[in-house]
């Protein structure tokens, strides 16, 4: 049982003392009083309190002891085995009227204790069920927020594009397959070997604006130069006869974490744990590279089927940035998608590696939960959401995501990069180590002190604050 009193908290060890302390008192009381006087219908009243307690033991062993305390005072002053010393002299009651009292006063205190503690357990189911609800509808809300989102991405997602039959260099233009912040992506066949494509141009409407064309540029060089089985492979890139940009790469079968997200809710531990395996590799090469992609989110994570199985390929580095780079064409602006950039990204300030373990550690949250990290009904709302707010506990939302992993997205999550994992395959293995129950002490440490300054939010459906056992 806890009772808030200021910032300060009776905890197990104060209720214990104070339940001993009432035990005690209630015996004084009787012999000062009498047994067969009015005293036992306040005995009763503290047995239907101290009933409802959360610590088990106590709360029902105090209970049946004051009931059995009384009862055997009652009968030794009954039969005049010991006098009553009380204020309310048992002189004047009949002897069938103590027997009673002996036999009904326990009777009825070992009945409240029981209804009591029938009716805390009621009570706690219905909250359980109340609060699971509420974060069902919560967690239906923040998908629902982040649909809307990308439902612009989502409806030209297929169909007839502005491209649609052209031919770009040596490439026929066939169906639109999505849509990106600065361009479309389309379906494509090499005219000379067959060979199906991917195709990104650049919307008509920028293709103007020389910093998102420089951007785009960017982003082909990058790409082009990432040579892993964890980021999608770049074959051409130039600019048509009518100066559109485009940039041809490798065309994936299968799906992107957002539209997986959207299908199942959640991924398990499992998957998780494969996808952070997977991106973190890519993301190395990259930063390797001396490249941050300051744009991570499940729109641009990508399941894609292979001869050799299923792998996870990181996309779009259209907003990525040279590490240590002082030109960058987006400095002091906020970059990103706000709901997985990082507080630092919020701020408009220098990104590096760390701010993708903290993008890479807000999509592993999304993917475990079922909920992104932050939430908010407008771009402003999210970026006061990564700037102030912590999300609630991985594990108050969802049962059996263990404690490690918890710490784990804690440290990953760190509003402070200092204090954050500093690389993506520490990251990793960090995350490995905690769905098997190996976390090391030194980053479990780390995790707390975290978690003493910045405290995961109001978990409303973390029952296990109730249960003093755990």
């Amino acid at each position: 049982m806890a009772i808030q009193a200021g910032r300060g908290r009776y905890d197990r060890f104060v209720f214990r003392v104070f339940t001993v302390a009432c035990v005690l008192g209630a015996q004084v009381a009787l012999v000062y009083l009498g047994v067969f006087s009015p005293t036992p219908l306040v005995v009763t009243l503290g047995v239907s309190f101290f009933a409802t307690g959360a610590d088990r033991g106590f709360a029902v062993g105090g209970s049946v002891v004051a009931a059995v305390c009384y009862g055997v005072l009652a009968a030794l002053m009954a039969t005049g085995a010991v006098p009553d010393p009380g204020r309310f002299s048992s002189l004047g009651t009949s002897r069938q009227s103590r027997a009673f009292m002996v036999v009904m006063v326990p009777a009825v205190l070992l009945l409240t204790t029981w209804v009591s503690h029938r009716g805390r357990r009621t009570i706690r189911e219905a909250m359980r069920e109340a609060q699971k609800n509420a974060a069902v509808a919560r967690e239906r809300e923040a998908q629902l927020l982040e649909v809307e989102r990308d439902l612009d991405a989502v409806l030209a997602g297929a169909g007839k594009g502005r491209f649609t039959g052209t031919t770009l260099g040596e490439f026929r233009i066939a169906e639109l397959i999505g849509r990106g912040g600065m361009g479309d992506v389309y379906a494509a066949k090499h005219l000379g070997t067959g060979l199906r494509v991917a195709m990104k141009l650049l919307h008509h409407d920028v293709r103007d604006d020389a910093g998102i064309v420089e951007r785009f540029r960017r982003e082909a060089r990058v790409t082009a130069s990432l040579r892993s089985p964890h980021v999608v492979s770049v074959l051409d890139a130039d600019v048509a006869d009518d100066g559109t940009p485009y940039l041809a790469m490798e065309l994936l079968e299968g799906q992107d974490l957002s539209r997986l997200l959207r299908q199942r809710g959640r991924l398990d531990l499992d998957e998780v744990r494969e996808l952070v395996e997977h991106v973190a590799e890519g993301l190395s090469l990259a930063h390797a590279a001396g490249v941050v992609h300051r744009d991570l989110k499940p729109q641009n994570l990508f399941r894609a089927k292979t001869r050799d199985g299923e792998v996870w390929k990181v996309l779009d580095f259209g907003v990525s940035k040279l590490m240590g780079s002082s030109g960058t064409l987006t400095q002091r602006n906020v970059v990103g998608t706000p709901g997985y950039m990082s507080p630092e990204q919020a701020r408009g300030l220098e990104a590096d590696a760390r701010s993708d373990v903290f993008s890479l550690a807000a999509v592993a949250y999304r993917a475990l939960t079922g909920r992104p990290p932050f939430s908010g009904k407008s771009p402003p709302e999210l970026l006061l959401a990564v700037l102030a707010r912590t999300p609630q506990r991985p594990g108050a939302l969802v049962s059996g995501i263990p404690r490690d992993v918890d710490l784990v997205l804690a440290l990953g999550l760190a509003k402070d990069p200092d204090r954050r994992i500093a690389t993506v395959l520490a990251f990793r293995d960090a995350f490995r180590d905690a769905t098997s129950g190996a976390l090391s002490r030194e980053l479990s440490d780390r995790a707390r002190r975290e978690l003493g300054r910045h405290a995961w939010g109001s978990a409303i459906s973390d029952t296990a604050a109730l249960d003093p056992r755990r």
